[in-house]
């Protein structure tokens, strides 16, 4: 039960705008440049 996989779990407004920067932050990184997705990360905490 929860939310839909790969999605932030609670599932509120705060939530939904902080995973859609999170997806913008990705589709932006180099898929090879772990220092921007450890970043990207760091906008879902």
């Amino acid at each position: 039960p929860g939310g839909a996989a790969g999605g932030a779990p609670g599932g509120s407004a705060a939530d939904a705008e902080q995973f859609k920067e999170y997806s913008d932050c990705i589709g932006k990184a180099d898929s090879s440049d772990v220092q921007a997705i450890q970043k990207c990360s760091e906008l879902l905490k």
